[in-house]
């Protein structure tokens, strides 16, 4: 399994190379490939929370989005983090704040899942 961008962690988490190149190891070791896709879902999008507070970044909230699925995600702090598998699904990841994530499609973890500063209302979720 090749490492999720370091370069783009380092930018948005503004951390060193080598504090990078760690929160990628540890991403990139937890790329579940089988079992309950609603809860790899969620356990991913907790585990990549813990990385952003063991680096002190909670005002980045993670959104992790099925790919392929119909979603808006606006955003103006942060970014696009790696595409990983989960129980057979693809899924994006990104690190961002002050915006919004929009699902046009099913509800659910096994298709989105968000952690960190955010407020749901129906099919949309905002974070601070």
């Amino acid at each position: 399994m090749a490492l999720p961008a370091v370069a783009a962690i380092v930018a948005i988490l503004g951390v060193g190379a080598d504090q990078g190149f760690n929160i990628a190891e540890v991403i990139s070791r937890n790329n579940g490939d089988d079992g309950d896709r609603r809860s790899l879902v969620q356990g991913y999008c907790n585990l990549c929370w813990n990385q952003l507070k063991d680096y002190d970044r909670l005002y980045l909230t993670v959104v992790i989005t099925k790919s392929g699925n119909d979603f808006e995600l606006k955003y103006q702090q942060g970014g696009y983090i790696t595409f990983i598998t989960l129980g057979g699904g693809g899924y994006d990841v990104h690190f961002v704040a002050n915006g919004y994530v929009k699902n046009n499609g099913e509800r659910g973890f096994e298709n989105w899942c968000v952690k960190g500063n955010h407020i749901q209302h129906d099919n949309v979720i905002t974070f601070d």
